[in-house]
């Protein structure tokens, strides 16, 4: 889809966009980024052990098993440990504001 989108030319207009909507919100666009990325990193280790392991069978535990599993529990204690700095600081989140 985002390839599809590039190709278009449309990303750069929904970049824009989003960086405009976001102006005065530099904190809530970085938290938006930075979980949208781990999100993805987290999915990535799930998707090498499926791969590999699950449909390639491969006999390599260490490199396509064990690894993403550590890297896995790695991001999601980051991504824990950003959600409770949000969770802190709420003065700069959107949803909170009447």
């Amino acid at each position: 889809m985002l390839y599809s989108v590039a190709r278009d030319k449309k990303l750069a207009v929904i970049s824009l966009g989003v960086g405009l909507f976001f102006q005065s919100q530099i904190a809530n666009l970085t938290v938006l980024v930075n979980f949208g990325a781990l999100i993805s990193f987290l999915l990535l280790h799930i998707f090498v052990i499926n791969h590999y392991i699950i449909r390639g069978k491969s006999s390599n535990y260490f490199k396509h098993l064990i690894m993403p599993i550590i890297g896995f529990v790695v991001i999601a204690y980051v991504l824990y440990g950003m959600d409770i700095a949000a969770l802190k600081d709420k003065s700069h989140c959107v949803l909170d504001k009447p």
